[in-house]
This record gives C-alpha cells, structure tokens and sequence, in this order.
C-alpha cells in the first residue's frame, strides 16, 4: 500500500476507524446481508501488509507515542468471533489468515489455539474457500509455533493435509504442497512415520505425474520431496526410486520435461542424505536409467548442465562407493561411464552454460576417486588442458581451473610433468594452464577458488 509506505501513521489511524465503523456492524440488527464484505476488506488490508505495521507500531511504541491502530485487540476480541462465523465463509477464513499473518505478536498459548482451528476447519465439511484460508493459517502457524508443541499436532494435520493433493490443482495445489514443506521441516520431520511417509511419496508421486511440465510446482514438489527424505529417507526412497528410474529409462528423447524433474526429485532425495548412507541398491535401481537419460537427451543444457550433472557429484560424494562398483551390461563401471560423460562435456563444440557445476563434478571426482582414475588421468588431463585453451566464459574457465590447481595441491609432480609432456597448439599443456590461471586468479569465486588461490 502506497500510503503506508509514505504516511504510515496517519493511514493507520483511518484505517483504525474504518475498523472500528465496520466492526460496530458485527452487532447491528438492521445491517444488510454484505456488511461483511467491508470488514472482509480491512482484514485483508491489514494483514496483507502485517509486517510494515508491526514496524510502525514498533517504532511508535520506542517513541513513547500511542498506537496509531490496536491489532492485537482486535485479534484478542474481535477476530476469535469472525473465525468462528460459519454463515459468512469468505469472512471466517479471512480471520483465521488474518490472526497468522500476526503469529509473531501472539503468545504461544493463542498460537496454538488458532492452529487448532484452523485444522478444525481444515477436516470439517466447510466449503473450499474456508479450507483454503485454514492451510494459508496453518502454514504461516507453523515457523511462529516451537517445535516441541508443534510436532504434538503435525502427524493429524498431515493426515489431513495430503488428501488434498489428488483433488486440488495449480496455485491451490502449489500452497498445500508449499505446506507440506514447511510441516516436514517441525523438529526435523522425527514425528513422521514410515507409513505415512510411503503415502505421501506415492501421492507425491501421482501428483508429480499429473503435472510433470509446470516448472513452478515442480519446484516445490522437489522441495517436498527432499523433506520427506530427510525425515524418514529409506520409506522415502524405497517408495520413489523405482518409479523416478523407471521413468528416466523408458521415456523418449524428446520428452525432456519428464527426465528433466525425475533427475530434479532424485537429487533432491540426495541431498540430506549423510555419506555412506544411500542406502543398498540405490545405483543398481538408478544407473542404468540414469546414463540411458544424460547419454541420449538432446536437451544438453537442461539434462547435462544441470540436474545431470549435479545427481553424479551427489552419488560420487554420497557413496561413491556403489558408482564404482556398479558395471553396465558391456562391462563398463559406474565411474567408467562418468569420464565417458566428462569426456562430452569437454568437447570444444559443447556449450559452456555449464559453469561450476562441471568444476564440482571433476573435484569431488578426483577427491573420491583416488587411485581408481589414475590410468585414465593423462587423457583426463589432455581433454581438460585443451579446452581450457578454447573456453570464452569465466565460470566455465574456473570449473576447470579449480580441479587443475587441486590436483597440483595433491599431487603436484605427477601432474606438473603429465602438463608438461602434454601438447596444446604447440605450447606445452604447464604453459597453458599456468596462463590462463594468472590471467583469471581474480575472478575465481567461492570456496574452493578462494582456498586455492592461497596456493597460487
């Protein structure tokens, strides 16, 4: 709101006014059958903007001055009667949001009050506008309530929550699951069962289906996702990786949407998970699928540049363990299959929209990998050194860079003379490298580029 912006003050007081004028309607014999609508309004004004009035009246209250408007009398008298008002649904779930939208001004008690009512409303046969409203307050309850208290009533308000995910659709489907993320998230999801979290992943799973192109909701469906596997990760995958490998094996090569989210959700299963811990059979459900889907796709910069690539570092850093020891039906290993991939990206005609993801790629690879890429290191090395030479972008320059100077950290004779002995456009690989890496040290970002700019 413009005014509040400028004239906070001054437009608080009116709208205290209008406020009280509404209000006075709550108790009117001879009101019309709309004099909700106007009250309707100004708990969606105030609450709309609830965060840049409790700054105002923050900054009123260190100056000693009265309140422009009195938000917590109307939630402490006013709005328990509206939430309850089942004859006017619109205005009763405007209250129930209304009342969340200033959690962080109410005690816990009438926190939690207001959450039992709004699941109340949530599991009763109330028209949807009203159940909307209830999931909106409940999602705004839940980062104001602690975590103790709030994983008491977490397992009956998911009960009732995941119902709605196979009935709704688009942004209402999109804040049910925007919930959902937030409910897993109370105390680490320790409250969630395995059967409950098998459930969820199969409805998760059919709604994913449903809705495999929208970008926006598959983000959060991922977000969800990656919750539930932290909360209670082998129900979780048990339930998802058959259905997200089979998926990724047997659509076809330009059905990139469907490879391009199941990669997103299988990641995202990932990454809370400790190392070592992926759990039995994880690579030999998701290899084969997984090489099939980053070695076929024509959508490069989707598959390879992004969720590709960012599920191999996951598995290399997880449990590299089950990568190597995994063999396709030519009796490649998993890792053999990851340099055949890296050798792709390293082509001179390939794009460089890839960036630092490549770089994390080939760190963790050779952080993990040891002695295991020893006898394919010369060639490693080769392709890595001649694109360097040819690379335009700077994040493409210091995906590679980052892994060379890593590698002379580890093991600095062995490669400082495999550069040396390597050719690139007749200079020696040692002269390329240290070129590029003097004439690009400065623009090198982030972590690992920081610690090893130290070692330049």
């Amino acid at each position: 709101m413009h005014f509040l912006d400028r004239i906070a003050v001054p437009t608080l007081r009116a709208l205290q006014a209008v406020t009280q004028s509404a209000v006075q309607q709550i108790h009117n014999n001879n009101r019309s059958a709309e004099w909700w609508k106007p009250l309707e309004a100004l708990l969606a004004i105030l609450g709309t903007h609830s965060e840049t009035i409790l700054e105002t009246l923050e900054n009123e209250e260190s100056e000693e001055r009265p309140k422009p408007i009195h938000v917590d009398a109307m939630i402490k008298e006013i709005v328990p009667q509206l939430a309850s008002a089942t004859e006017h649904p619109f205005l009763q779930g405007r209250a129930i949001v209304f009342a969340s939208q200033y959690a962080s001004i109410l005690p816990q008690g009438i926190q939690i009050q207001y959450l039992e009512a709004a699941w109340t409303v949530l599991k009763s046969e109330t028209s949807a506008p009203v159940k909307l409203s209830a999931v909106k307050a409940i999602r705004n309850f839940i980062s104001h309530i602690s975590g103790d208290a709030m994983a008491q009533v977490a397992p009956r308000i998911l009960q009732d929550l995941a119902p709605l995910l196979l009935v709704t659709a688009e942004e209402t489907l999109a804040l049910i699951m925007e919930t959902l993320s937030v409910l897993l998230k109370v105390e680490g999801g320790k409250w969630l069962t395995a059967d409950h979290a098998g459930s969820l992943t199969t409805a998760l799973l059919d709604v994913w289906r449903n809705n495999v192109k929208d970008q926006v909701l598959l983000s959060v469906i991922t977000d969800v996702f990656e919750g539930l596997a932290a909360a209670s990760y082998q129900a979780t995958v048990s339930r998802a990786l058959p259905s997200l490998s089979a998926a990724l094996g047997s659509v076809s090569k330009d059905e990139t949407w469907v490879t391009s989210s199941a990669l997103e959700i299988i990641t995202g299963l990932m990454r809370g998970v400790h190392e070592g811990q992926l759990g039995q059979g994880f690579f030999d459900n998701l290899g084969p699928a997984l090489f099939k889907a980053i070695g076929e796709t024509e959508d490069r910069e989707v598959i390879q540049y992004q969720n590709g690539i960012e599920c191999l570092t996951l598995i290399i850093r997880k449990d590299h363990g089950q990568l190597t020891q995994w063999h396709d039906p030519a009796g490649r290993s998993g890792l053999d299959n990851v340099l055949s991939f890296l050798a792709r990206l390293l082509q001179r005609d390939q794009n460089e929209s890839g960036g630092l993801v490549i770089g994390d790629l080939i760190i963790h690879l050779f952080r993990r990998s040891g002695e295991q890429i020893g006898p394919v290191l010369p060639e490693l090395l080769q392709a890595m050194v001649t694109r360097i030479d040819s690379a335009k972008t700077a994040t493409f320059l210091q995906s590679l860079i980052v892994p060379f100077a890593f590698l002379i950290h580890t093991q600095r004779d062995n490669v400082l003379n495999l550069l040396e002995s390597t050719s690139v456009n007749s200079k020696s690989g040692l002269e390329v490298f240290i070129h590029v890496w003097c004439e690009n040290a400065e623009m090198l970002q982030g972590n690992w580029p920081s610690r090893i700019r130290q070692v330049h």
